[in-house]
C-alpha cells in the first residue's frame, strides 16, 4: 500500500473516532435493547376483537406537548431537571411524537 493511501486511511480513522457517537453517522446503535413485540392488554374478549387499543384501561398515550430544553452538548444539560420542584417554565414546548432537528433544534 502506498504512503499516501496509508496516511489517508489513518486520518480518516482518527477523524471518525474523535467524533461524538451521537454525531457519527457510522454509529447505528450502542447499548440498544433487543427488539420486542408490542402488546396492549384488553379488559375482555370483545374489547380485544374490536381492537381499539386506545380504549383499553391499560393504554396511556405519551403524545402531546412536552417541555423541551435543547443544549449543544450533554455537559450543558440542566443537572437537576428530574426533580419535581425544578423550574422548567423557561423551556420551549415540543409536540410528541416529532423530531427536534426538524423543529429547528440541533443538527
Amino acid at each position: 500500500m502506498n504512503k499516501v493511501l496509508s496516511l489517508l486511511i489513518l486520518i480518516t480513522s482518527i477523524s471518525i473516532s474523535a467524533q461524538n457517537d451521537w454525531e457519527n453517522q457510522a454509529v447505528f446503535q450502542i447499548n440498544r435493547e433487543k427488539a420486542t413485540s408490542f402488546f396492549v392488554p384488553y379488559a375482555d374478549k370483545n374489547a380485544a376483537i374490536a381492537d381499539e387499543y386506545q380504549l383499553s384501561p391499560w393504554y396511556f398515550s405519551l403524545d402531546g406537548l412536552w417541555s423541551f430544553n435543547w443544549v449543544p452538548k450533554p455537559a450543558d444539560r440542566p443537572v437537576d431537571f428530574y426533580k419535581t420542584d425544578y423550574d422548567c417554565s423557561q423551556w420551549k414546548t415540543l409536540k410528541v411524537p416529532s423530531n427536534w432537528e426538524l423543529n429547528g433544534y440541533g443538527i
